[in-house]
């Protein structure tokens, strides 16, 4: 018999899943034109938001510049829906290819869900975090790029905590945090997948986070992480692909004797895919295309993984990145650092148009 707890993720799943059928429909649905009148006091309120915190932005902004000279470029990675566009794989990937160009790049998250996403007090991310008190999309950037990550619910106090603590840094990345206007930023990356702007109205009509115009803001690019150009914006070209799954004792750095990962490795396996991401069909169509055999369990974004049971007959399972860095945590805790069933991780690969690095490196050099 199914753990309850399990049961109830499944309802609020599919509770979730009903009404982004509702966004995602390009004809408007009944449901959604019920909803437009909610949606249009959220517009007005979302614009009274706006105006209140660019004003607190361009006071600090001011203070800040009196009080000291230094040149920091701060980039804002964000997407103008709600759920998964893509914003972690770049980055991700902008991380990686700042260093490569010498620059020193550091994070500033909200933590989504997390203890440090409640608390004012900014929180610096180490070796022993868990995704409880730091939020699995900052603990995933921390582990694979090794660079500063600082989470909290207010931006501009980690982005000065984040530059107190480390002098060295001379990029802010700020992951997801388009819509808090209360952070100047020089330039805003907006990630796009292939549902576009789904129905086109603000929530909780539509996906949308704010209004939209015929061009990107001001200081922006646009990257369609679904490799289509999905909406009317210009923009630049993004791709998706997995690499080859690894034993999660590999993925963790742990001592494993276990034969090693690759896709041959699952096919012709029982397989159950798992995924705690905003969109999980996704993962699992990408699974089918390499040509494995899969049973799919969809949970919901941000899934803590903290109180589920495994199916009893699954023998292998296959998990993203993201759901990882959970289940590594639920794991030294409990101590069961020998896994039943066996766990795989798939990590997600992102490329971005030459086009996009070349437009990057010029407005980089406009700031010195």
């Amino acid at each position: 018999m199914p753990y309850f707890p399990n049961i109830i993720h499944k309802v609020i799943h599919s509770m979730a899943q009903s009404i982004e059928r509702v966004w995602w429909c390009k004809s408007q649905v009944i449901l959604a034109r019920l909803l437009y009148p909610l949606s249009i006091l959220y517009v007005l309120l979302q614009k009274s938001h706006r105006t209140y915190q660019t004003f607190q932005r361009d006071n600090l902004a001011k203070a800040a510049m009196a009080l000291s000279k230094r040149s920091v470029i701060t980039i804002v990675v964000g997407n103008v829906v709600v759920g998964g566009a893509g914003k972690t794989p770049m980055t991700l990937t902008l991380l990686h290819w700042l260093k490569a160009q010498g620059y020193q790049p550091g994070v500033i998250s909200r933590g989504y869900g997390s203890e440090a996403a409640r608390n004012p007090t900014p929180f610096f991310l180490t070796p022993q975090s868990g995704a409880h008190e730091v939020g699995d999309e900052p603990l995933l950037i921390y582990r694979c790029t090794g660079a500063p990550v600082v989470v909290g619910c207010d931006r501009v106090a980690a982005r000065q905590a984040l530059l107190m603590a480390h002098p060295e840094v001379n990029v802010v990345i700020a992951d997801d945090g388009l819509q808090h206007y209360r952070l100047a930023r020089d330039l805003s990356i907006i990630v796009v997948d292939e549902r576009g702007w789904g129905n086109g109205w603000c929530l909780p009509a539509g996906p949308l986070r704010e209004p939209l115009g015929e061009a990107p803001p001001l200081n922006s690019l646009v990257v369609y992480s679904g490799g289509v150009a999905s909406c009317r914006w210009s923009g630049f070209m993004g791709y998706r692909s997995m690499a080859a799954p690894m034993l999660w004792q590999d993925w963790c750095g742990m001592p494993n004797q276990a034969p090693a990962g690759g896709w041959e490795s699952l096919r012709g396996r029982c397989l159950h895919a798992v995924a705690g991401i905003a969109v999980p069909e996704r993962f699992f169509q990408s699974l089918r295309e390499y040509g494995l055999q899969i049973e799919a369990v969809a949970l919901p974004d941000h899934f803590d993984y903290a109180n589920w049971v495994w199916p009893e007959h699954a023998t292998d399972i296959v998990m993203t990145e993201k759901d990882a860095v959970k289940w590594c945590e639920r794991s030294k805790a409990e101590g069961c650092m020998h896994l039943s069933p066996r766990i795989w991780v798939v990590p997600l690969k992102f490329e971005v148009e030459l086009a996009f690095w070349q437009t990057l490196y010029e407005r980089l050099k406009r700031y010195g």
